[in-house]
């Protein structure tokens, strides 16, 4: 299970990678300015930097056009993929180019050649110097977009694949495990156990209990491969698996469902509340006098599973990996985790409702110090 202070280091780590981008920044434009205004000085006048006011105040302007160039260069990197999806390597190219050569140009007009006119107004500046700076920041803007902010791009879309790689896997694995507990021995041994004295007893009853576990397989099957489904999905699966376990257990077991409308469009990975009920019968004894109550709701944006804590004498197999696998896969969907609260009496399980057009939330919850084997 994912610790919070693992979460608060990321996180504080992500923070330092933000800071120490934004220094290097400033470090690079304050030593460009100074190499950029002595080469200008050189070019145009054959000398090199002599301290005065004037070009003290030409050395500010300079330093903030090139920050202005470095920030506009970043944006244009994390946008063109987009913007230029489809287009051939030569056309796309070209239109790099041509941009990022523009971008350039408009951030020397507004943060270095209007200031300057505007504070030396009667001064006025020689056309030669004029096309000098703008070849220079052309230069400069394609050496930085081609060299610097698309190492960076590369390296970002490296992680985020690696990262993707990772949540296939983390999701493979809790796909197998989940597939592992349903076609298992024992659950298969009672489920037919259960169809088999149906069948002799009440055959139109079997006949329904064999669609319902037909059913389930096929719905879990069918969406194993989704990184994400939607809450009205997996009640249908949570349906035919309530089914069956009601026909095993009877009057034993009672699961109540408080699910308000408006929350069959939020999203969850597949099987998790099914994961969550599992959970609560294999850890949990319950008799037709004392029957295991599940209380399933929506609260505060999370799916709430709430039982009373009756430990079994002798538990059920499990892999005892449910409620481990269910952190991992939202840790690679989202910023939140899921919340496991456990009681002396009771034990409560949280899982965060998505919505795919919602930004992720970077104030991730803390997991509570429960048994992730509980």
């Amino acid at each position: 299970m994912i610790q919070p202070s693992q979460k608060k280091e990321e996180n504080r780590s992500s923070s330092y990678s933000s800071t120490e981008i934004m220094l290097k920044n400033a470090g690079i434009a304050a030593l460009s300015a100074v190499i950029m205004y002595n080469l200008m000085i050189f070019l145009n006048y054959g000398r090199l930097f002599i301290p005065t006011t004037l070009n003290i105040i030409e050395m500010v302007t300079a330093f903030t056009f090139l920050l202005g160039l470095f920030w506009i260069q970043r944006q244009l990197s994390e946008r063109m993929p987009r913007l230029l999806k489809g287009f051939r390597p030569i056309p796309k190219l070209i239109f790099e180019i041509i941009l990022v050569s523009l971008a350039s140009l408009i951030v020397l007009t507004f943060l270095n050649y209007l200031p300057l006119r505007l504070i030396f107004s009667s001064k006025g500046f020689e056309p030669a110097n004029l096309r000098t700076a703008s070849v220079v920041s052309i230069l400069l803007g394609l050496f930085y977009y081609f060299f610097v902010e698309r190492e960076r791009s590369r390296k970002e879309l490296q992680k985020e694949m690696l990262r993707s790689a990772h949540l296939q896997k983390e999701r493979y694995r809790a796909q197998l495990q989940h597939l592992k507990d349903q076609v298992q021995p024992h659950f298969l041994f009672n489920s037919l156990n259960v169809l088999g004295s149906l069948i002799e007893l009440h055959p139109e009853k079997a006949a329904v209990f064999n669609q319902q576990l037909s059913r389930m397989y096929r719905i879990f099957l069918e969406r194993s491969d989704k990184e994400l489904v939607s809450l009205k999905e997996e009640l249908e699966l949570v349906e035919s698996y309530v089914y069956l376990i009601k026909t095993r257990f009877g009057d034993a077991l009672e699961i109540e469902l408080d699910i308000p409308p408006e929350q069959m469009d939020t999203f969850l990975p597949p099987g998790a509340l099914q994961t969550l009920i599992e959970n609560a019968i294999k850890h949990n004894g319950a008799t037709r006098k004392a029957p295991l109550h599940v209380r399933i709701f929506v609260e505060e944006g999370y799916m709430q599973v709430h039982n009373r804590l009756r430990p079994r004498l002798q538990e059920e197999p499990t892999s005892g990996r449910g409620l481990e696998n269910l952190t991992n896969q939202y840790r690679y969907l989202t910023d939140k985790e899921p919340v496991f609260l456990k009681t002396a009496t009771h034990f409560l399980a949280k899982l965060p409702l998505l919505r795919l057009d919602a930004q992720p939330d970077h104030k991730p919850l803390k997991v509570s110090n429960g048994d992730s084997n509980y």
